[in-house]
């Protein structure tokens, strides 16, 4: 059953990917935040079909830690 939903996952990322890559060039005229703002959904489509697909989550700790102005993030990874 691991390998039939991981499979379904990998399937639909692939599909989502080249279906935001190929409208995203139709987004090219548009100005950069018009742009960002779509392509960027393409995380949030594949975090959704991450939950349905394989039911894993994920949680966010510490975001008032982050400051406001410009900034590099380094995570540390858990399993």
């Amino acid at each position: 059953m691991l390998v039939l939903r991981s499979i379904l996952f990998n399937a639909g990322m692939i599909l989502f990917a080249v279906v935001f890559a190929l409208v995203g060039l139709l987004f090219m005229p548009f100005p950069f935040r018009v742009r960002y703002a779509f392509i960027s959904q393409w995380a949030r489509v594949t975090l959704w079909w991450l939950a349905v697909t394989c039911n894993l989550r994920f949680e966010v700790e510490g975001r008032d830690n982050i400051p406001g102005g410009t900034a590099i993030i380094f995570c540390k990874h858990q399993s």
